[in-house]
Formats: structure tokens, C-alpha cells, sequence
């Protein structure tokens, strides 16, 4: 089921169809992968999380007792390791902390109290990696697991590394504060867990400069920009090769296996962005629009927020465009009475030349050769990949 999609068929004049184009099927299951997964994990943290927070609490000797009259939740850690925390309850928890304390720089002293074995498997993985850019890595690959609507990318340029924090749907009444954490957590690895002299070369936040700004410039030890784009740590790309004190190439293999069968069931559960795109390609190709504004706008979505949630079940819109457009021109040229200029119009192209190139990318031959060949029949039974090419893509 695809709610809010545009109102109007944008398809160009002069289409008209012999027969209704065929449409991919409707994965039956999507709208309860959705949901279900949306409520485990999107909108839930991990309960190191929480932890860590009441962890600081305790040692910093604030009442407990106090902390859960203000926020209206138990202090008691969940005995479940794998135990998920509502959205809501950390909102409520970071704004009972930070009236218990006064601290409005709590975020970053609870980054600073970062301790990788309070941390689980991900903690060790991390501390056990041979460099500092190893386990960054790590970090960003597997974030989703401590709070799946966080995506943390490392970017490198000739003589940087950017380490970029984004949300997907952040809470603003906590948003500094989450940020503060994330990044001052990271830097307490890089400092205090590697064998060197890390540093940072610049701080950049996505949100307006806070009363207790100096409190950043204190930790970093940097200046740092407010109301930038995006939240990122930059820093020389030569520490990425700095190397980790506890690294252990036997254990950090070990636990890379048993955190990666995790992972890998989590995307299964979590790729449901995808599943929904998927059934909503069909219908955009059908109306002629396939700009990922009218995709987002068909789930409901920003275009930023479509993207990230793409990119945390490892795809992008324009791969799967392409492979909605290759199946459906697979099944249309099986059908002979259907022209080639048809096929090219509900595959989303806008003059034939485009889906010429398309075409050969994906199969190597051009659309009539393709079609006299014989092959059309044969590869719809056996559900042909396209073809990988380094080309440029055809739009």
C-alpha cells in the first residue's frame, strides 16, 4: 500500500498503451515488517545507552531516587543485554538528567565516562581493532545496532577524515545533547585507546550555539562552528593508521563473525524503506514520475530522510530505479506486440536514446538486436541480473 502519492499522472502526451504495463508484485508482509521494525528499532535505543547514563549518574553520586521521580522511569538496567529503550524514554531521561544535574554540557560528560566494557560486543570489537580507522568503521557499520535511526559516516579527503553524525528523525529537544555524547564518546577513544597523539582539526554542529559553547572549545579543544550542515569530527587523515592499544586480531575476528550474523538478521528486518520504494516504483514509472522527490514524497518522507534510511539498509535510490526499470523492461519485451518506444515510456525514459544506453548496459545489446535474438523468453524465465559496467549511468 503506497500513501500520499502525487495527485496526477505526469506521463508524457501521446502514450497510449496496448495493454496495462505490468507492475512488480506486492510484498505482502511489507506493512508489517514496517511497523513491527519501526517499533523495535527505529524509535528505540540500545539499553547500553540508557545505562551508560544512569552509570554516570551513580558515579557522579546524584540521586537515582530522584532521577526516576523526574522522569517517570525505572533506573533499573534491564537484565536482557539485547533489551531495547523507547525514544520516549531517553527524551524523558536526558531532560530529567539535565535538571537533576544543571548541567547543560551533561552530553559531553557522559561521552567523556565512554567505557568500552560497558559497551557490549560492539565496545570490544571496537577497542580490539588494529587502527583507529578500523574502528571507526566498525562504528559506522554498526551503529544502527545501538540506535537504528543514527547513521555515522566516515569520509576521507586527501589530507582529512570527516566523521559525520546524522539522525534520521532527530528529537530537537535533545538533539545537542545526543550529539554531545556520540562525539565526545568517539574522542575519548581516540585519545585515551590508541598509541599517539590524536587531535582534532575542527568541530562542526548542525544546531544554534548553545548558552555553554565554551564548554565545547574546553573539550575539543578546538573552535567549533554552529549551525553548520551537518554535525562532523575532522581531524588529519594520518590518525586513521594510529594504532589501538588492546588490538587483538584473534578476538577482534571472533567477535567480527558473531556481530556480523546480528547485523545481517537486522538489515533483513530493517530494509523495509526498501520494500516499500520497491512497491512504490511501479507506480511512479506508471504515473512518469521517478524523481526521488516525487519517491519521498510517494512514502511520506523528506528527501533527506529517504536517502539516510537507503543508506542505513545499504542501498540508494538510483540503484534500485535501475533495477526496477531493468526487470520491467525484461517482462515488456516479452510481449511482441509491445513497441520498443512503449517500453522506453514505462521504463521512465524520455526519448528513446535513453533507453538505448540503458538497455545495453544491462544486457550488452541493443533493444531490437535483444529482441530478435530470441532472448526475451529465455530471461524472463530465468530472472537475468544487469549486467555490471563501469559506464557512466544512463538517466
Amino acid at each position: 500500500m503506497c500513501i500520499g502519492l502525487p495527485q496526477g499522472n505526469r506521463t508524457p502526451r501521446g502514450a497510449h498503451w496496448r495493454r496495462a504495463p505490468i507492475t512488480l508484485p506486492i510484498l505482502p508482509l511489507a506493512e508489517t515488517i514496517w511497523r513491527t521494525v519501526t517499533s523495535e528499532y527505529r524509535n528505540s535505543v540500545h539499553v547500553v545507552v540508557f545505562s551508560a547514563l544512569v552509570r554516570y549518574l551513580e558515579r557522579s553520586g546524584y540521586s537515582i531516587q530522584e532521577f526516576s521521580r523526574l522522569s517517570g522511569v525505572s533506573a533499573e538496567v534491564p537484565r536482557d543485554p539485547d533489551a531495547r529503550v523507547p525514544i520516549e524514554t531517553m527524551v524523558r531521561s536526558w531532560k530529567a538528567a539535565l535538571e537533576l544535574t544543571g548541567d547543560p554540557a551533561l552530553g559531553l560528560a557522559v561521552g567523556a565516562d565512554y567505557s568500552s566494557n560497558s559497551h557490549g560486543i560492539l565496545g570490544h570489537l571496537i577497542s580490539h581493532s588494529e587502527t583507529l580507522g578500523g574502528a571507526l568503521k566498525v562504528l559506522c557499520r554498526y551503529q544502527m545496532l545501538l540506535s537504528g535511526g543514527d547513521l555515522i559516516e566516515l569520509r576521507e579527503t586527501r589530507g582529512e577524515a570527516h566523521l559525520i553524525f546524522n539522525a534520521d528523525d532527530p528529537n530537537p529537544a535533545i538533539w545537542p545533547t545526543v550529539v554531545e555524547r556520540i562525539f565526545a564518546s568517539i574522542l575519548t577513544v581516540a585519545k585515551g585507546e590508541t598509541i599517539g597523539q590524536f587531535s582534532l582539526s575542527g568541530v562542526e554542529l548542525d544546531y544554534p550555539q548553545p548558552p555553554h559553547a565554551a564548554s565545547y572549545r574546553r573539550f575539543f579543544g578546538v573552535l567549533c562552528r554552529f549551525g553548520a550542515e551537518s554535525s562532523r569530527l575532522v581531524f588529519p587523515r594520518s590518525h586513521l593508521d594510529l594504532r589501538m592499544r588492546n588490538r587483538h586480531s584473534s578476538l577482534h575476528s571472533l567477535l567480527s563473525r558473531e556481530i556480523e550474523t546480528a547485523h545481517k538478521a537486522l538489515i533483513e528486518e530493517k530494509s523495509v524503506t526498501t520494500a516499500k520504494l520497491w512497491i512504490t516504483l511501479p507506480i511512479l514509472l506508471d504515473r512518469g514520475v521517478i524523481s526521488v522527490r516525487d519517491a519521498a514524497e510517494a512514502l511520506n518522507l523528506s528527501e533527506r530522510t529517504l536517502h539516510r534510511r537507503l543508506a542505513l539498509e545499504g542501498a540508494t535510490y538510483l540503484k534500485l530505479l535501475d533495477k526496477a526499470r531493468f526487470e520491467r523492461s525484461m517482462r515488456l519485451m516479452a510481449a511482441p506486440d509491445i513497441s520498443l518506444e512503449e517500453i522506453a515510456l514505462a521504463c521512465g525514459f524520455l526519448d528513446n536514446s535513453g533507453f538505448y544506453r540503458g538497455f545495453k548496459r544491462w544486457t550488452g545489446m541493443a533493444p531490437r538486436a535483444y529482441r530478435q535474438s530470441g532472448r526475451a523468453n529465455r530471461d524472463l524465465v530465468s530472472s537475468p541480473s544487469p549486467r555490471r559496467s563501469t559506464k557512466r549511468r544512463s538517466r
